[in-house]
């Protein structure tokens, strides 16, 4: 059995987007570090390329499935190196002016030149009711918005298991731009895609206009009030 003794643990936050935690076993000191794959390649010492190219072939496989990931790393800490780190940290803790800011800079500081050891992938499974209540609000007219840090295949993964995303769409559009104009250009380019689709919807349905078709009415099972009123070819 092997014993370790926990000497830090360098917190996760959403901007870090990685915690790590700093050990001493056998008289060795390692850091253990997982997070996002994208904050881990950063970081990563460049001998892992060849283990990275596989990596990133497991997590976009796992991403489309709908898994949630995280990249695993570690390295070891010389003695020396790590006393002064520690001193600057505890400097860095009990500052009165940009605490957080000074903490995060020396946290920087040691998780460089990661070794990449691999990568995990958990299924977060959705809660009971979840598709059914998402496709009520949508069916209710009611715009639905959500807010992720998953990569993308498995946030459209997702979105399609809990009815946010459906086959009856006619498209689902990937915005990938950074700066406001790119992101304008895209989104309007969206618009008229959007457009031209439901103006060939308001074609057929005006040829479809004297065909009787039955009335589907959806609601909520907590709070039968809120109801929908849902023509078929809509």
């Amino acid at each position: 059995m092997k014993t370790y003794e926990l000497l830090d643990i360098l917190d996760f936050n959403n901007v870090r987007k990685r915690m790590s935690v700093i050990v001493r076993q056998n008289g060795q000191i390692k850091l253990y570090c997982k997070g996002a794959d994208s904050v881990i390649f950063e970081r990563m010492d460049p001998s892992c390329e060849m283990i990275k190219e596989t990596t990133v072939e497991h997590l976009n496989k796992f991403a489309s499935e709908g898994l949630r990931t995280l990249c695993l790393a570690n390295k070891i800490i010389d003695e020396n190196f790590y006393q002064s780190w520690k001193y600057r940290l505890n400097e860095a803790s009990c500052s009165l002016e940009n605490r957080e800011e000074k903490v995060d800079a020396c946290y920087e500081q040691i998780e460089q030149n990661l070794i990449l050891l691999g990568a995990t992938a958990i299924e977060d499974k959705l809660q009971d009711g979840v598709p059914q209540t998402i496709a009520n609000l949508a069916a209710a007219g009611i715009k639905l918005w959500v807010l992720t840090g998953d990569k993308q295949e498995t946030a459209i993964n997702i979105g399609y298991s809990c009815q946010l995303l459906s086959d009856d769409m006619a498209d689902v559009f990937v915005i990938e731009g950074w700066e406001f104009d790119q992101v304008k250009g895209e989104l309007m380019a969206c618009r008229d895609i959007m457009r031209t689709v439901i103006k060939q919807q308001q074609q057929q349905q005006q040829k479809n206009s004297n065909m009787n078709c039955d009335v589907s009415v959806i609601t909520f099972d907590d709070d039968p009030t809120i109801a929908n009123i849902q023509h078929p070819t809509i």
